[in-house]
């Protein structure tokens, strides 16, 4: 398994001749949360945002931020050093490139460091000396992840000139290439975030706002087939280009409201102000000209699967969160085939990106097998 703090090395070095410190924070060998030696912003890095995590681990959080700011940082952890040039070819160190975009002189990054999949991504939290937060950059490194971080940045650029509404999506100050990687460089959350209620997603605004179009034929839906289509040398492959053409055929010409699509309406993604505006981060997934209610659907698959349930059971569960926020019953109709497409479209991306077969075919053959279901029973319903 590919260690983050390692990944993390790489977009850390400060370049030729020059060392910087870091404290890695949480168990011995496996941290999780890597902070600047600075006492001050290392104690800040720790509050910032706090608001938006779960009590257990804002409790930590703020123990460490006490401990570091009274300049015990070395009893929470072992020193990181990070020294020498970017591993990346012909790229200058990342801290120098974003304290010129950002013009902070004395910039520092903190970073969580999560399980590293075949989504992860490099998220840094960007302060300046007095341990004021200044931004977020987030760092696709692989293939998939740079994809994903370029598409965040496009999304983000669109939606500076035309704001949904109902909805505060973080300011794009700047993106583009870092030899090689792929960075979306994003301003500072408002300060007074919270966190939203956990156990479902609250429903997602973009909902209410699109224009009537096909589904089958745009290109969303287009681009989801066609990376179905080249396959992944499972042994579903084929099985899977049937079902999604039999979607297709079903769904013919069929008109649904379609629109802006996050991608990742779960609620470790949102928060609230204090003037109950909500808050959405986290676009990599995000597309336009998709069916709306879509959102909804797959925030509740994303909980479900969170806490445990298997890929059929989440499935079901993303339905009935659907007929309790949506009131279009045909809308529901149609988005219970679309979803499941959906999930066998993330699923053959994370099988490219090197998921371990385990999980992906066994996930494969679960959405198969949902979908044949309400394949059936459509046309049972239809007799």
């Amino acid at each position: 398994m590919v260690d983050a703090l390692e990944l993390v090395r790489d977009v850390l070095a400060p370049g030729d001749g020059r060392r910087t410190d870091y404290l890695a924070v949480g168990p011995p060998g496996r941290p999780t949360f890597l902070l600047p030696r600075e006492r001050r912003v290392a104690a800040a890095a720790c509050r910032a945002y706090n608001s938006l995590r779960p009590a257990p681990v804002r409790r930590r959080r703020a123990a460490v931020s006490a401990v570091v700011g009274a300049g015990l940082g070395p009893a929470m952890g072992g020193p990181v050093v990070m020294e020498g040039p970017p591993v990346l070819h012909d790229a200058a160190p990342l801290l120098d490139e974003l304290a010129e975009v950002l013009g902070v002189d004395d910039l520092h990054a903190a970073v969580g460091l999560g399980e590293v999949d075949e989504w992860w991504t490099p998220v840094l939290q960007l302060f300046d000396g007095g341990g004021r937060p200044v931004g977020f950059a987030k760092v696709g490194l692989t293939p998939l992840t740079a994809a994903m971080v370029h598409n965040e940045g496009r999304v983000l650029e669109s939606l500076r000139r035309r704001p949904p509404a109902g909805l505060t999506v973080p300011r794009l100050v700047a993106r583009g290439g870092w030899g090689g990687a792929e960075v979306v460089l994003t301003a500072p959350l408002p300060a007074d975030v919270r966190s939203v209620e956990r156990s479902l997603p609250p429903r997602c605004p973009l909902a209410d706002h699109g224009t009537t179009s096909r589904v089958v034929g745009g290109r969303w839906w287009d681009s989801l087939s066609a990376r179905l289509a080249v396959g992944t040398g499972s042994p579903h492959d084929a099985r899977v280009a049937e079902v999604v053409a039999d979607v297709a055929d079903r769904l013919g010409p069929t008109e649904v409201p379609t629109g802006w699509f996050h991608g990742d309406w779960v609620p470790w993604n949102l928060a609230v102000t204090r003037g109950q505006e909500l808050v959405a981060w986290d676009w990599e997934y995000a597309a336009s000209g998709v069916p709306l209610g879509l959102d909804d659907l797959h925030g509740a698959f994303g909980v479900a699967r969170q806490h445990g349930t298997d890929v059929a059971g989440a499935l079901s569960v993303a339905v009935v969160h659907g007929r309790e926020v949506l009131a279009d019953r045909d809308r529901l109709d149609v988005l219970s085939l679309v979803h499941p497409v959906l999930v066998l479209g993330r699923l053959a991306d994370a099988a490219r990106a090197g998921a371990p077969a385990s999980r992906t075919v066994t996930g494969t053959a679960e959405v198969l097998a949902v979908l044949e279901r309400r394949l059936a029973a459509r046309d049972g319903a239809a007799a």
